[in-house]
């Protein structure tokens, strides 16, 4: 039965499990000299380390989720330039040259699907955009 509460859409994507999971979560406690008592809410969220109880596979929180598009585009920009540099060693300087480049790749990738993301808003609310006197008038 697929996860709908805390776990919501996360399955291990090395074995199939839906549950449990380790996430390395922050909270607040009352500590003690002798331990700790009680706890507050428990916070984590998709960069959180993460690991599969069955298989012991680990990463991060999202890739336990299912890929968005945008997840997809970054992971392959990322695989890809990160099997170039495998099968072609590069002077350090050129290195880290081309990784800076596949971060700056990937920030534009985000930016690209955050105003996608607005403008679908935008069309959603009836294409209605803010004019420049704090008004608004209808889309053309």
């Amino acid at each position: 039965m697929p996860n709908e509460n805390c776990l919501n859409g996360m399955k291990c994507p090395e074995c199939g499990s839906e549950a449990p999971f380790r996430i390395a979560a922050s909270s607040w406690f009352k500590v003690f000299d002798d331990g700790t008592d009680s706890h507050e809410d428990v916070e984590w969220d998709e960069d959180s380390c993460c690991e599969c109880w069955d298989c012991h596979f680990s990463g991060k929180v999202a890739d336990f989720r299912p890929p968005t598009l945008e997840n997809k585009v970054q992971r392959a920009v990322a695989n890809g330039i990160g099997q170039f540099l495998l099968h072609n060693p590069l002077p350090q300087a050129e290195h880290d040259t081309l990784k800076k480049v596949s971060s700056a790749i990937q920030m534009q990738v985000t930016v690209l699907f955050q105003k996608e993301e607005r403008d679908g808003r935008q069309e959603d609310d009836g294409g209605e955009t803010p004019d420049h006197d704090g008004g608004s008038e209808e889309a053309t």
